[in-house]
């Protein structure tokens, strides 16, 4: 049986969590579409159902419209910030085939009362040779990208980081610029709610994988980290339906999941195609002095972490 990656049917109990009506959601998608056709640079949302993806987009916003003008600017210039990761978006190639061999992300079946989904991030094998994270990125922002046109399906998310097979090497692999970008741009554009995270198997390099992000994430989020030494911990904080088989649940498995999403974006290679195309027109940007070369200017962060000395 093919697996499900996305629960539109779950978008209920979201607009529910949210204080979201139909009459609301009408009210506001139809301001969102007429301040959308006032702004020059930005725009047409071509290759989707406008009104539903307006509306997967104020889920996405917490149900503000002021957030989602804010929000959609940089949907659109993102697509000029981070070129590499929505070119081609072709996932059998050698390429990404290898990093779904390597990488998991697996979104589960089942929500949560507060209408949160677990999501899975691990490596499937301590050996890095094959780990990219622009691919991984490119994985993540299609994954954002398909949610926005079938369906916002959670509140916020529970995030499992199993760092098992963490080392150091996977960690050398850490552009600073790619994971600045993603933090300060990718998740304005896909503004998703990060509920909680559990790290489980934290390795011995566990301060360093921190310190990566510390620099791009707000407080908030790093208070919202739980870490665990073992499996076994999670059960205590995450029912055993929304687990997956792995660490004991009752959910498919890692590797199912991640598998079905590699075919979910290989049987929508051209609407992630077409979505991609969601540019800004900075030629006819207002403001010109938010044109989108200050957005990138070099902060001095260029490379990785291989140039540290790691002991």
């Amino acid at each position: 049986m093919k697996l499900k990656t996305i629960w539109p049917e779950d978008g209920a109990k979201v607009l529910k969590v949210l204080g979201m009506t139909e009459a609301t959601v009408k009210a506001d998608v139809a301001s969102l579409k007429d301040w959308l056709r006032k702004q020059p640079h930005l725009g047409p949302l071509s290759g989707v159902n406008e009104d539903k993806w307006l509306k997967n987009y104020l889920m996405l916003n917490k149900n503000s419209v002021e957030r989602c003008k804010a929000n959609l600017d940089v949907y659109f210039t993102l697509r000029w910030i981070m070129p590499e990761v929505f070119q081609d978006r072709d996932m059998k190639c050698d390429t990404m085939n290898r990093s779904f061999d390597n990488t998991c992300i697996a979104f589960m079946p089942g929500l949560t009362a507060e209408g949160h989904r677990v999501v899975v991030y691990s490596h499937f094998t301590p050996d890095p040779t094959d780990f990219v994270l622009q691919d991984m990125a490119r994985r993540l922002l299609a994954i954002a990208d398909l949610g926005m046109c079938e369906g916002v399906d959670r509140a916020g998310d529970i995030i499992i980081m199993d760092l098992l097979h963490t080392r150091v090497a996977h960690l050398a692999k850490y552009s600073l610029n790619m994971v600045r970008n993603m933090f300060q741009y990718a998740w304005k554009a896909y503004p998703e709610r990060v509920a909680a995270i559990h790290i489980v198997n934290p390795p011995h390099v566990m301060e360093m994988a921190l310190n990566i992000f510390r620099p791009f994430v707000k407080q908030k989020i790093f208070d919202r980290i739980q870490i665990h030494s073992n499996i076994e911990c999670l059960k205590e904080h995450i029912s055993l339906d929304l687990l997956p088989s792995d660490y004991g649940g009752h959910g498919p498995s890692c590797k199912e999941m991640n598998k079905a999403w590699q075919n979910k974006m290989i049987d929508c290679r051209d609407l992630l195609n077409t979505v991609a195309s969601h540019k800004s027109n900075e030629s006819l940007r207002p403001d010109v002095r938010k044109h989108v070369d200050s957005w990138t200017t070099d902060l001095g962060m260029n490379g990785s972490f291989r140039k540290l000395s790691l002991d």
